[in-house]
């Protein structure tokens, strides 16, 4: 039986591609970041990401193994021909998205964000509304690797950590308490913090509007490095406009990329960076380890 045409469209350093042909002897790899349609036409496995159009042109793909953790992009119809195997990423960010989404939490209680804005202007003006991480309820929305690797680092700072899953399962021993999420509505007037780390389904879109919105405290901050669709971005601007809650720190939006007349751009008490919390020096480890263990 021959050898399959794997094409690899990650950056990958000669000692990573030595450990694919020892875990894929049977492959055939092509190393290229941007893949033509050519490359695409050949390849029965593909590792890593293509343009979608690109796809159409794959009669022969068997398996498509993601750079990234979302793959709702993928699963539309008519993307990928029937039988092909999809698998994602995730678990590979965790780490990365965690520190970021902890970077932004204490960003906004230290108060970061506004002493950055007088710092440009040069003013010298203390403030002493700055909070500490142990007397915070914390909700977590989404316990994949990412919330779950948050939620044990806020713990570990001494924070009280509650954790919304879409599904019932186990509760993890870190967690204080764990609920579906049908119980948000329940929750969200508890919670000093809410995270969210969701993916892109049905189930999850403008999840967070401004009803449950206005459930929160109006000294609690909203954070989200998840999906951008998971918020409804008029009802979040509207809120941080009006004071109804402190502050968000948003790696996603809706739309993405932000345009730059937005008016979120402006809205008050709110850290926004272009979708790359999990982007960091070793980010493609994570896929690695991934694509190797696939």
């Amino acid at each position: 039986m021959g050898k399959k045409n794997v094409l690899v469209t990650l950056p990958v350093s000669e000692a990573q591609r030595a450990a694919l042909a020892g875990a894929y002897p049977e492959g055939c790899f092509t190393y290229c970041t941007e893949p033509c349609e050519a490359d695409v036409r050949e390849a029965e496995i593909i590792l890593g990401d293509v343009p979608l159009r690109l796809l159409k042109s794959a009669p022969k793909l068997q398996w498509l193994q993601l750079g990234s953790s979302g793959a709702d992009h993928c699963t539309r119809p008519g993307v990928l021909n029937p039988g092909v195997r999809l698998t994602s990423a995730t678990g590979a960010f965790g780490l990365a998205v965690s520190e970021y989404l902890l970077a932004g939490t204490l960003a906004l209680l230290k108060n970061f964000n506004r002493y950055f804005k007088n710092q440009e202007r040069r003013e010298w003006r203390p403030m002493e509304d700055a909070a500490t991480i142990d007397v915070f309820r914390m909700l977590v929305v989404g316990l994949g690797s990412i919330g779950g690797e948050y939620g044990r680092k806020m713990k570990a700072l001494g924070s009280y950590v509650v954790g919304i899953r879409r599904h019932p399962a186990a509760k993890p021993a870190w967690l204080d308490e764990a609920f579906d999420l049908s119980a948000l509505e329940t929750e969200l007037p508890k919670a000093d913090i809410v995270a969210m780390a969701l993916p892109n389904t049905p189930e999850t879109v403008h999840l967070m509007d401004g009803k449950k919105i206005g459930l929160m405290k109006r000294s609690a901050i909203l954070l989200n490095a998840g999906r951008g669709s998971a918020v409804v971005t008029d009802d979040l601007c509207r809120a941080l406009r009006e004071g109804r809650i402190a502050g968000a720190c948003l790696d996603v939006t809706d739309p993405e990329p932000l345009p730059p007349e937005h008016p979120l751009w402006h809205a008050e008490n709110v850290l926004i960076t272009p979708h790359v919390s999990g982007q960091t020096r070793r980010k493609y480890d994570g896929i690695f380890r991934i694509m190797i263990e696939n």
